[in-house]
């Protein structure tokens, strides 16, 4: 008997603290989210940019065109894009020196 009363109390007790806790509203966890996606949206855009500049040094423009996407490339990398900066920078210095030592054969 005495264990069923305690039994009781703890459950009782255990309820109490559970409907306390689906009481308790966080409305700045969504906010931070939101401005958590915002940048992450910004450094994929930065890096996406200094690939697509990176190509299209390759047809167009190269030296002004590759020497942004490095740079682009840099600062996506510093925001935290790694990967995507990598590619930029690698594929802009791939840009250039075939500019320098094969363009001007043909």
């Amino acid at each position: 008997m005495r264990y069923r009363k305690n039994n009781k109390r703890m459950k009782a007790n255990i309820y109490h603290e559970e409907i306390a806790v689906e009481m308790i509203r966080t409305p700045y966890k969504r906010y931070e989210k939101k401005a958590d996606n915002r940048q992450g949206n910004l450094s994929k855009l930065i890096g996406f940019m200094a690939v697509f500049l990176s190509v299209l040094s390759f047809f167009f423009i190269p030296f002004v065109c590759a020497i942004i996407a490095i740079v682009l490339g840099f600062i996506a990398q510093r925001k935290g894009e790694i990967s995507i900066g990598a590619w930029a920078i690698g594929i802009s210095a791939l840009s250039i020196i075939l500019t320098i030592f094969i363009r001007p054969f043909f």
